[in-house]
């Protein structure tokens, strides 16, 4: 049975794709790639039958087709990950306690998304995201806040957006997961998507934080790229959020693949 496997580009996801293009050819099935925007849309549209998505992804077309997550693997972020940052412009930020001017290269983007909704919680401020390329140090001279990926160890404020979201909202955060259309896939598609990540590749990577303006408070994280219980009640939490943020219209429910058979094994 050919398949066709969508997975996104940005090589923040890459921990989960190590092996894709190999096993894809070993296993007779077609690997196609995009932004995550376009893997969970080709998910929903039939032109893929298995996509690696985001939270918002699997939450927004699980709503309008009936989908499956495959527990192969997932990829979160817990505390200090170093996996996107937002940077502050220093005393503009903290001035404008009833608004503030957010811009994100990405701002479509999960984890952007995620980084502007903690922000905007944890400092109760009202945010306008807009959308804009440059340096991040640039960009500060214009805007009150700057998200992007990684982290820029020049610029003088910065949070962490998994520290942040961990901190805040005492959870992992979830930002990969595999789904599927359930009668489209073959019964061994969970043993395809665990061979994705490389077989040597401990399952979780452990961060310590470095030294920013001579200064550490020694933090630690875990980029994880296990399925897990904690994982899956992770992702149902952070589906609510997003209905309590309004970018889905209903909480959708985290279904497995496979689940009842499992059960019963």
């Amino acid at each position: 049975m050919s398949i066709v496997i969508a997975v996104p580009t940005h090589p923040i996801f890459e921990p989960l794709l190590t092996n894709a293009v190999a096993v894809c050819e070993k296993f007779g099935a077609r690997l196609l790639r995009g932004t995550e925007q376009e893997c969970s849309a080709w998910l929903g549209r039939h032109v893929a039958d298995v996509a690696l998505v985001t939270p918002l992804g699997y939450a927004r077309e699980s709503l309008k087709t009936d989908l499956r997550i495959v527990p192969a693997s997932a990829l979160t972020l817990d505390a200090l990950t170093y996996s996107a940052s937002i940077y502050l412009h220093r005393g503009s930020f903290a001035a404008n306690a009833y608004g503030a001017r957010c811009v994100s290269p990405a701002k479509e983007d999960f984890l952007m998304m995620m980084g502007a909704a903690v922000l905007s919680e944890k400092f109760d401020i009202e945010l306008t995201v807009e959308q804009e390329q440059g340096s991040i140090a640039e960009l500060l001279t214009r805007y009150d806040a700057v998200l992007d990926y990684g982290f820029d160890s020049q610029q003088q404020i910065a949070l962490d957006v998994s520290d942040e979201w961990g901190d805040y909202f005492g959870e992992v955060l979830p930002i990969a997961l595999w789904a599927c259309r359930a009668e489209e896939v073959p019964e061994t598609i969970t043993e395809i998507l665990s061979a994705f990540r490389h077989s040597d590749a401990p399952p979780q990577q452990e961060i310590t934080e470095v030294e920013h303006n001579g200064t550490t408070a020694a933090r630690n994280g875990i980029i994880s790229t296990a399925w897990s219980d904690e994982v899956e009640e992770a992702l149902q939490r952070t589906i609510e959020l997003l209905f309590y943020w309004q970018y889905i219209p209903a909480v959708a429910a985290t279904k497995l693949w496979m689940r009842d058979v499992l059960e019963r094994l």
